[in-house]
């Protein structure tokens, strides 16, 4: 089919592997998890339970919840690789960033979250005769699935047992209650929605810090495109500089000539983007050698004198 060959399937915008291939097949896998959740709710024949006295009830909820908690833990991986790893922004603050592929995102993560709603959702209509104690055990038992999955991220399973607990405390009592699908809507909607923002807040500033860091190493290398490309653009004006050319209108360059030279064009030149490197100048006659213990050397030349100050850019 022509719609697999878009850009919304190509492994550049967000990719898994062969678990999760692209973007498209990510919202593929929404759409099919929430019709699937949809019938496990509507019609997975479980029928409801009664309190009992004994530990079965406890035994019974508590394998529900850790299911539910599976699931959860395996969406908070699929989401925090979607943010962390894909070209694709989800922060809404830079709307002019924002695409199609953004919005694409947006709605395969608000889809997925549905399977965990849809889950708890019927649970907790078929244990509505349990008592507060018992659901609060299971709960607490179930906790410890998380705490396997990341104890070793405590940024993220923090965070994450908070969101699980609101989100099955929530859930429990708009079943016991028979809320409205309004109700239920607003409240489960500010739940996720903060759940969202914290998480796509924290692993978008981990993306950028990382990219940051990729720039930083590419900038320290010998050849950085960049930087040669301003430091062309620099040496027309040093050419010109006549307070630079009567600076080397000397026969010998003494300790004073060095430092008054130096401060010169690092106070004229090398500012700003220059202060991420170590520049060193070096000042010498035409006639000798050019080599600064491998790094590359770039210089500026009095016609008249024939005398150069050199810098080493590393």
């Amino acid at each position: 089919m022509s719609v697999f060959q878009t850009e919304l399937f190509s492994p550049y915008w967000f990719s898994l592997n062969k678990i999760i291939p692209s973007l498209g097949h990510l919202l593929i896998l929404g759409i099919l998890a929430v019709a699937f959740s949809t019938v496990f709710y509507r019609h997975f024949p479980i029928k409801e339970q009664s309190e009992t006295k004994g530990k079965g009830n406890y035994l019974f909820l508590s394998v529900l919840l850790i299911g539910g908690v599976i699931i959860l833990c395996g969406y908070q991986w699929i989401f925090s690789q979607l943010v962390s790893i894909s070209n694709i922004n989800f922060e809404t603050y830079k709307v002019l960033e924002l695409n199609i592929f953004s919005i694409t995102g947006f709605a395969s993560v608000f889809l997925l979250m549905l399977v965990p709603v849809f889950y708890l959702f019927k649970i907790f209509q078929k244990i509505r005769l349990f008592s507060s104690e018992r659901v609060i055990f299971s709960i607490i038992i179930s906790l410890v699935v998380p705490v396997l999955f990341f104890h070793s991220k405590p940024g993220t399973l923090i965070p994450l047992v908070i969101f699980y607990c609101l989100l099955v405390v929530s859930t429990w009592i708009s079943t016991n209650r028979n809320l409205d699908l309004f109700s239920i809507t607003v409240v489960l909607s500010l739940i996720c929605g903060v759940y969202f923002l914290y998480f796509i807040t924290i692993l978008s500033e981990k993306k950028i810090t990382e990219n940051l860091k990729i720039q930083a190493v590419s900038f320290s290398t010998e050849n950085d495109p960049e930087a040669e490309h301003l430091l062309l653009d620099l040496w027309p004006l040093m050419e010109k500089d006549t307070s630079l050319a009567n600076m080397m209108k000397v026969e010998h360059f003494n300790k004073d000539n060095v430092e008054k030279i130096t401060n010169y064009l690092e106070d004229n030149y090398f500012t700003g983007f220059w202060k991420n490197y170590h520049v060193s100048v070096y000042l010498c006659r035409n006639d000798q050698p050019l080599q600064f213990g491998g790094h590359e050397a770039y210089r500026f030349v009095d016609d008249h004198h024939r005398q150069h100050a050199l810098a080493s850019i590393s």
